[in-house]
């Protein structure tokens, strides 16, 4: 005990600049309730990274908590039995893990306790709250010597050693040095407490298809790496310790507030990028800083044009961007594996140098992973459990960004005549399965196949048609009043709705019960369309007492014509159609979709041309649109379904590509 006690004490004189970091916020933007201090050494030669961390957690319940639960990611990498393992079947996205000795990761804890002197890790034990996986080990519990009272704090010092797998699924190594060191050190869960429910830790295993949530705090970070290494963190950069001729190495040191994860890179071969956002919203410019290789280069303008475009176009939308750096990394070809991912202030990108430049896929990938910044990084939401506030809602925000910025038609790809606009590519991942799962539900929880589609696609999908039924004027309010309510405080599904039917002015649950927490799809169908010339009467009547018979059928100058519309799934929305006659008369009517089939007639002067359910596609939700018209005279169709073949192929290969997180 007293060798710990030692080492406890250690770790406090030896940190010193860790506890005197300038403010860069006046007044704290979030709660604040776990705050660490951390010092990391990275060994290269090893691929790994020697850590001690000072935990400082606040209880913020109104009841005592006697243990504190750790994420321990990194383990989901130690063996094939650790539950990620077996989800993904050593697969993420489409990059595949490797099993030599060294491509294996996983987290030791090598010491835990108190400040105050008491040792925990004999009371460290793996748990798995999850499944029934008894050999993963990535969360961790430990039993306090005494319960942490309501409001107040509890600081342990930790130990560890993370040796990093070969990136395949966003952290680790690739050959040439480069590490990208993300889910790296011991991380408390969250302790959530609800009136008339007791509190408990919400501390997920790392599951295949499931991201990460964590509570708000401040971070002061060191990082020492050998001196020839470039680091890429997301703190401020307050100060290097330059090596001595002994140590030939070099310290980083970070500082960071109101962020809930802390996240680094080096690589000796990085070479970087500044671009300055001025930021009027603040008054304090934002430093964007990329780090890239010079067989990149040519995607840098690119990268930085597009980062800068996605500031402001998030600040117009949503609120303001409040942190002074924003970094980004731009993986190596042989650590993709690592492109495509977010964490607060830092995120990744990827170039695709064997594209052409109408796929606009780099461009994708950099707006995608900067609107994590606000619904991942600010807003904060469990994506272990309701993964579409932070996916869906920032692939809606994506599909915006890309329209701004290359036009609406041609948002994705404009090459060689061949355009592919946004809502075109979000479909085409949706309408294969719209009827299995639901998009609210725990996210290791979806059918094999079905998480990009319902956390992405679907939502996406959902809040544009919301967007058409109730105008692009209100559905901004709503975006904008919910990101301003409820960042940094980890909002739910129920928080969003709420927002919306106020913003609204309506109760808009008719709607989300529907496509948010229902299987259920949308197709409106133009079932049948016919017309014909009304005649005289023809035919036995009956005048009086008598019965004659009448030939008066000769051709009117009218027209008889009939629709009939169906509705092929069960989701119902109202929907405008269009009845446009040879004459150039237009008629539109509003059907409202509860039944499974309406009949329309008319008698006009002009037989029926064409009817068309929906001319303005705003249910972009419709999983078919080849059905939503119908022809008199219908033309023959075969070049045109040959034509969509193929674009439905092109589409589905882009969305193969667009291995975004």
């Amino acid at each position: 005990m007293r060798a710990f006690r030692y080492v406890l004490l250690s770790v406090l004189l030896s940190a010193p600049s860790l506890r005197s970091q300038p403010k860069i916020f006046d007044v704290p933007l979030s709660p604040r309730i776990a705050n660490y201090w951390i010092k990391a050494e990275l060994h290269p030669e090893r691929k790994m990274v020697n850590g001690k961390e000072i935990l400082t957690w606040r209880n913020t319940s109104p009841e005592p908590v006697s243990t504190l639960q750790f994420h321990l990611y990194l383990n989901a990498f130690k063996n094939n039995r650790s539950t990620f393992m077996m989800e993904s079947h050593g697969r993420q996205r489409q990059f595949k893990a490797r099993t030599e000795p060294e491509d294996w990761g996983y987290i030791n804890i090598t010491s835990i306790g108190l400040l105050s002197g008491e040792n925990l890790l004999p009371s460290l034990k793996f748990i798995h709250p999850d499944d029934d996986n008894a050999e993963d080990q990535t969360v961790a519990e430990v039993t306090l010597p005494r319960p942490v009272n309501p409001g107040e704090i509890v600081s342990v010092a930790i130990e560890f050693i993370s040796k990093l797998p070969r990136v395949f699924a966003r952290s680790g190594f690739a050959d040439g040095n480069f590490f990208m060191v993300a889910q790296w050190f011991p991380k408390i869960g969250v302790y959530q407490w609800k009136p008339r429910e007791r509190g408990k830790w919400n501390c997920h295993q790392y599951h295949a298809n499931s991201e990460f949530f964590a509570d708000f705090g401040v971070y002061d970070v060191e990082i020492t790496v050998p001196q020839e290494f470039v680091v890429a963190a997301n703190g401020i950069l307050i100060g290097k310790r330059r090596p001595t001729p002994t140590s030939g190495t070099i310290t980083y040191i970070y500082h960071q507030e109101d962020v809930h994860d802390f996240v680094w890179s080096a690589d000796p071969r990085f070479v970087t990028w500044h671009e300055i956002f001025h930021n009027d919203s603040t008054g304090r410019d934002v430093d964007i800083t990329l780090y890239t290789y010079r067989t990149h280069a040519t995607y840098a303008p690119l990268i930085l044009d597009v980062a800068k475009h996605a500031i402001a176009y998030f600040q117009e939308w949503y609120g303001v961007y409040p942190y002074r750096t924003l970094t980004i990394v731009d993986p190596p070809a042989d650590a993709m594996g690592a492109g495509g991912m977010e964490y607060p202030t830092f995120f990744t990108t990827s170039t695709f140098w064997w594209l052409p430049k109408g796929v606009h896929l780099t461009a994708l990938v950099t707006f995608h992973e900067f609107g994590h910044n606000y619904f991942q990084g600010m807003l904060a939401s469990n994506e272990f459990e309701e993964a579409w506030l932070d996916e869906g809602m920032n692939s809606y925000a994506e599909l915006k960004c890309m329209e701004r910025y290359f036009g609406k038609d041609r948002a994705y790809m404009d090459f060689m005549g061949i355009k592919i606009d946004g809502v075109t590519q979000q479909r085409s991942s949706y309408i294969p399965d719209p009827d299995v799962d639901p998009v609210v539900m725990k996210s290791w929880l979806y059918a094999p196949g079905q998480y990009t589609p319902k956390s992405y696609s679907k939502p996406a999908l959902l809040l544009r048609t919301l967007e058409n039924i109730l105008s692009s004027e209100t559905m901004d309010r709503i975006m904008k009043t919910y990101f301003e309510k409820w960042k940094f405080k980890h909002p739910t599904t129920s928080d969003f709705i709420a927002v919306a039917n106020q913003v609204s002015g309506q109760d808009l649950s008719w709607y989300f019960n529907q496509v948010l927490y229902g299987t259920g799809w949308l197709d409106y169908e133009v079932a049948s369309v016919s017309t014909e010339p009304l005649r005289g009467e023809l035919g036995y009547v009956t005048k009086g007492d008598s019965m004659k018979f009448l030939d008066h059928g000769e051709k009117q100058d009218k027209f008889r014509s009939i629709v009939q519309l169906r509705r092929k799934g069960s989701v119902v929305i109202p929907v405008d159609v269009l009845f446009v006659f040879d004459n150039g008369k237009r008629i539109v009517e509003q059907w409202d979709g509860k039944s499974e089939w309406k009949e329309y007639r008319f008698v006009d002067s002009a037989p029926l041309s064409y009817a068309l359910v929906d001319p303005e596609q705003k249910l972009v939700l419709d999983v078919n649109f080849t059905n939503n018209s119908r022809r008199i005279h219908e033309e023959r169709q075969g070049i045109w379904r040959t034509v969509l073949e193929l674009m439905y192929r092109l589409q589905s290969f882009l969305q193969y590509l667009t291995f975004f997180s």
